[in-house]
This record gives C-alpha cells, structure tokens and sequence, in this order.
C-alpha cells in the first residue's frame, strides 16, 4: 500500500496551449491522462498567442511551429498536416480552383498567427513554389477561419485537426491533397532550468503516446 501511494501522480500543472487545438484535440487526451491519474489537477489556459512560460508560471506549454526561444527544451508529439478547403456551396458559385495559381481570383481566408499569411506553398512539379492570396477575412484562430468556410466565405488554409470532421461530413472539401506542401509539428515545451516532475514527465510521455496512436493528421 505504501508503495501505490507513493508511485501515484499527484499536484497540479499549469498548461498553455493553442485555443483551437486545445479545446479539442488536446483536452481528450488529458481526459484520458486525469482518468488514469485522479489526483492530478490540470490548469489549462487557452490563448492564440506565444505566451511566456516563464512568466506566466506554466510547467508546460502546447505550440505548433519550429521554437522562436532557442532556450526551450521541446519535444515532438506529431506532425500536422496544413491543408486547403473550401464548402461546396463557395465551389458551386466561385467555381473550382484547378491550380494554386488559381487562388489570386478567389477570396482566401487568412490565418494571422502563422508566418506569411499571404503566401500559401504548394508542391509543383517536385519544386516548392508559393502563390499570393488575398482576402476579404484574417483572424488569429483555425476555428474561426473554418467557420467562415463552411459558411462559403472563402477558401481555407489550416491544420488539418481543425477541417477533419467537416471534410467527413461533407461540409468542406479538401483542395489541392496532391500538392500540399506543409507539415507543422506541435510540440510540448518547457524552460531547461525547470526540474521536471514525475507527473509533468508522465504527462508528456503520455501525450507522446497518445498522439502516435491517434490519428489527427
């Protein structure tokens, strides 16, 4: 009995995390960890900006994209895939972009939280080539420019994670799967001078584990 209690993960962790991402995807997987480890409280804060670990007091931060602070230590949990899509009532109206040097004459919804929002790459004839967009809505949240894509705004750029059951229903339609060019890693990242916890490290291997099994990319 002594030996169960002090194997057992206890204590909080304070988390940041993409709002889209985290509302969502990442919350089924804490679901499963809170399940497995009842006495581990989770404090998730959502934002859709780069928020100091630091100085906001987290153990751990959720982040999509290559590290900016060199002094972080991160570790990859998937790769995501960035894909294109529009409703098929926007398609009806605006037609059917054959070709990405097609999205000039069409209005694309722009993501502002990534780098060159304007700028969308594709994969041409094995080469990386990138096509200037340009529109008539910009948010910094996936879940709002899906939104506005199923409601045949426009044409959509996002994580995959955050199209996926609208293009399995039908709602949206994925464009250009051939040519895509994106992968962007999300990643769990915390400061170097931080001494990890059993439950900080449990969480990380956990979500590690979760992610190689579940599919959302």
């Amino acid at each position: 009995m002594v030996q169960k209690r002090q194997s057992e993960l206890a204590g909080s962790i304070r988390i940041t995390a993409p709002t889209g991402f985290g509302s969502k995807e990442l919350v089924k997987a804490i679901a499963k960890f809170q399940l497995q480890n009842p006495k581990v409280m989770i404090d998730l804060q959502l934002a859709d900006h780069v928020v100091s670990i630091v100085d906001g007091g987290f153990d751990l931060a959720i982040r999509f994209g290559k590290l900016e602070d060199s002094t972080l230590i991160a570790r990859k949990l998937l790769d995501m895939r960035i894909v294109v899509t529009a409703s098929p009532s926007y398609l009806l109206k605006h037609g059917e972009p054959m070709h990405p040097s097609e999205l000039s004459t069409h209005n694309c919804l722009l993501q502002m939280t990534i780098k060159e929002p304007t700028n969308w790459p594709f994969i041409i004839d094995k080469e990386l080539k990138s096509y200037r967009v340009q529109g008539s809505f910009h948010a910094n949240s996936p879940r709002a420019i899906t939104q506005m894509a199923i409601a045949g705004v426009g044409i959509a750029r996002s994580p995959y994670y955050a199209v996926a059951p609208h293009i399995n229903d039908g709602t949206l339609q994925l464009l250009f799967a051939d040519k895509e060019a994106t992968k962007v890693g999300l990643y769990a990242v915390y400061p170097p001078n931080r001494h990890l916890t059993a439950k900080i490290r449990a969480l990380i291997d956990f979500l590690v584990e979760f992610y190689a099994q579940e599919i959302v990319n």
